[in-house]
């Protein structure tokens, strides 16, 4: 029995996407002219000196985990320059969790080598007077002095690393360190977050993070614990408070009020400001088209279809193999029907179940009469 690869001359084993875990998943494109639109203001905001701040919502199966990690592999692989750094950062929280878990895994993201590193290339840098550029940039003397400590050998690295993170210290370690306290207010994480930034710019690196899976935030129930994520937020969406770190965060849902109230209240939203809330909508019935026709370009073996189609299975253009010309206009016309149809997830999962039949009919051929008989129960229908 042949297996669903060979039957329709894929390139991999099904029609599944993983951006988290494969480079090549993460390249593919979901068509929408509002995703080129957030890369291209992102690119020439940093261009002119703007860090971005967005709130992204969406319903589930839009896209939004999937557009994060093509932003990163983008500006991976971008020749941009200064160079844009960007990490997905994944959000996990219970009933008390403040700011700082977000704070911790935002530095472990970008790492203690590179900080380290960042720290170096910025002492190394001509003119002016090392320690008073230093002064300057980091302010607080505590900061000053545990940067400091990031290239003298594993302990007092790892120590330091600690004290950024926001970690609780003995008297003893604070002491080896040489601070007189902890970074535990959420308004001195963000602004160590935000200093740590400039260092990096300054070295010719924007930070971006890439922050999923907000809605974890709905658990946040303790008040003193929603009121960190608040103020964290207002402070790094505030673009006179933030000039250094770019992050975009996403929300699953469509609705303002379905989100975490605490974290839309106008001292937030009026700082991120009309450009700074974005919306992934429903691809329109051409969108579902161009996206389709990307996805079995990605997908598909070319030796293996050209061989199919000489052989009449089917008849139609290599572009969308292994459709028929009516079977792909039939697909499309009912991701139509409703809006909730014509999302990525949704039109990945009628792909998968169209694929399946052919292969349990033994055929190489997505045509309109197939594609009829499956997709209406996979889509809704109005």
């Amino acid at each position: 029995m042949k297996t669903l690869q060979q039957q329709l001359c894929l390139n991999r084993v099904n029609f599944q996407i993983n951006p988290k875990q494969s480079f090549e998943d993460a390249k593919l494109y979901f068509g929408s002219d509002q995703n080129r639109q957030i890369i291209r203001e992102i690119e020439t905001g940093y261009m002119a000196g703007y860090v971005p701040r967005i709130y992204l919502f969406g319903s589930y199966g839009t896209g939004k985990t999937h557009l994060l990690y093509h932003l990163k592999h983008h500006f991976d692989q971008s020749k941009q320059s200064p160079e844009i750094a960007a990490y997905v950062v994944q959000i996990e929280a219970e009933s008390k969790t403040r700011y700082q878990s977000l704070h911790k895994r935002l530095l472990d993201a970008v790492g203690i080598d590179a900080l380290e590193k960042a720290y170096i290339d910025y002492s190394l840098a001509p003119g002016g007077d090392r320690e008073a550029r230093f002064r300057e940039l980091f302010e607080d003397p505590n900061l000053y002095r545990v940067m400091q400590l990031l290239p003298t050998g594993p302990a007092n690295k790892n120590l330091a690393w600690r004290w950024l993170t926001g970690d609780k210290l003995s008297a003893g370690e604070q002491m080896q360190l040489g601070v007189t306290s902890l970074v535990t207010e959420t308004g001195d994480l963000v602004d160590l977050l935000v200093r740590i930034g400039e260092l990096f710019k300054r070295t010719g690196k924007n930070l971006l993070f890439l922050i999923d899976e907000s809605e974890g935030l709905h658990s946040v129930s303790n008040g003193d614990a929603q009121r960190s994520w608040h103020d964290a937020f207002k402070r790094l969406a505030d673009q006179n408070d933030n000039q250094s770190v770019g992050w975009i965060l996403t929300f699953y849902t469509t609705l303002h009020d379905e989100a975490p109230t605490f974290m839309l209240e106008g001292d937030i939203t009026t700082r991120l400001g009309k450009g700074g809330q974005r919306l992934l909508e429903p691809l329109q019935p051409v969108q579902v088209k161009e996206f389709l026709v990307d996805l079995l370009k990605a997908f598909i073996d070319k030796g293996c279809a050209e061989e199919a189609i000489r052989a009449g299975n089917p008849k139609g253009s290599l572009s969308h193999y292994p459709f028929t010309d009516s079977g792909l206009e039939t697909f499309v016309e009912h991701s139509g029907a409703a809006p909730e149809n014509a999302i990525p997830r949704t039109i990945l999962r009628a792909l998968t179940s169209c694929a399946l039949e052919a292969l349990r009919r033994d055929t190489r051929v997505l045509d309109a009469p197939l594609v009829n008989e499956v997709v209406p129960a996979e889509f809704t229908e109005v």
